[in-house]
């Protein structure tokens, strides 16, 4: 058995923020890169101590030394990009020059999460840093992710910035032809309705059904076989809301795993494209994270000279588009079966016409680059 590493980790993390996001957006689309956040927060963490460390480490579900460097070091410089798929990511902090950081962490930064850290004068020169900050999220994003920082988020007295920003950008396995696209129904609930295109093919692909979280799940991987999309169908019109709140690290082990066997597929799925922009301060603070952003609480001095100053906002802006070719997803954070089987018979149905939840994930580790929950594709 494979021994728990950052994708098991960032899980934990993960599922917390969906149930809190869930319930502030219980009728909107969600979306956001729980790796992306992770490696803001680890950033962070690596910089932390006592309090404003343990708190962390708590939710990130590693300790506050080596192996919170030790997993994300790894992620991000083991390329995880391929011949058939494209994943940038990029990290940088914006530090004031009156808040000097310390030659240690400089190291770690860039030794372990390729960031660089850039001294500046927020006091003269706010508006020149954050628009240099947005340029750099928008070239990291292939212009995908644009103003993460909007006019509001940086003043004269700001004192540190740390950015983290992911692009994927993928193709089909087995692609959707587009002459078999067709407008079809998408149940919002049960008494509204909206009219999409649906995309449809016939092929084999890894499916199962959860009696735990009453959904199904199909597996849709891209080229190469590295990644692959999860969706998650409940098995009534409103049961989306229901599912967020029972998902556990290990129910949703065994969708992407050991509940799934290949099968013959007739797919029907939306396409749709999902952006948000999340404020993540108040979320961090409803699962445990407070230390970070008390004045007179927070110990940042690991990365600092002194304590540091506290965290102001956690700004998160994912956006994810899924089409007949494959899946352009990108985010930017401020602050397949081991017991498969094939099941010979006839093709079964599997049509997305209602409320879902979707995973992009790296196989290898059950890495989830990003997540969300498609109430309306349109």
């Amino acid at each position: 058995m494979r021994a728990p590493g950052l994708g098991f980790y960032l899980l934990n993390a993960s599922l917390e923020l969906c149930i809190h996001l869930a319930y502030d957006n219980s009728r909107e689309n969600i979306v956001y890169s729980p790796f992306s956040i992770g490696t803001t927060l680890s950033m962070v963490l690596a910089g932390a101590r006592g309090n404003t460390a343990l708190e962390l480490s708590n939710l990130l579900h590693v300790d506050a030394g080596y192996m919170n460097t030790r997993y994300f070091s790894e992620a991000i410089n083991n390329s995880l990009s391929s011949r058939d798929v494209i994943c940038h990511t990029a990290n940088r902090l914006y530090s004031d020059r009156t808040f000097p950081v310390r030659s240690e962490y400089a190291r770690l930064l860039y030794d372990k999460y390729k960031a660089r850290i850039l001294s500046v004068d927020f006091q003269s020169n706010s508006e020149a840093v954050r628009h240099e900050a947005n340029e750099w999220v928008s070239r990291k994003t292939q212009n995908k992710i644009r103003n993460l920082l909007g006019p509001d988020s940086v003043s004269s007295e700001t004192l540190f910035i740390l950015l983290s920003a992911i692009y994927f950008e993928a193709s089909w396995q087995s692609s959707f032809s587009p002459e078999q696209t067709k407008t079809g129904t998408f149940y919002m609930d049960s008494y509204n309705i909206v009219y999409v295109d649906m995309m449809n093919q016939e092929s084999d692909f890894m499916i199962g059904h959860s009696d735990e979280l009453n959904c199904r799940a199909l597996e849709m991987p891209y080229r190469g076989g590295e990644y692959s999309m999860v969706i998650l169908l409940p098995d009534s019109v409103d049961g989306l809301s229901s599912l967020e709140e029972r998902l556990t690290e290990y129910s949703l082990a065994d969708a992407f795993n050991d509940g799934l066997n290949m099968r013959r597929v007739r797919l029907s799925l939306p396409k749709f494209k999902v952006e948000q922009k999340l404020t993540l301060k108040d979320t961090l603070r409803a699962i445990g994270v407070n230390d970070l952003f008390d004045d007179e609480k927070v110990d940042l001095s690991r990365m600092f000279e002194n304590r540091g100053p506290a965290v102001t906002a956690v700004y998160h802006h994912a956006l994810v588009e899924v089409n007949e070719n494959g899946t352009k997803a990108a985010a930017a954070t401020t602050a397949l079966g081991s017991n498969s089987f094939y099941v010979p018979g006839e093709a079964t149905s599997f049509i997305v016409d209602h409320p879902f939840m979707f995973f992009i994930k790296r196989n290898e580790y059950d890495l989830i680059l990003f997540m969300g929950s498609v109430r309306r594709p349109v």
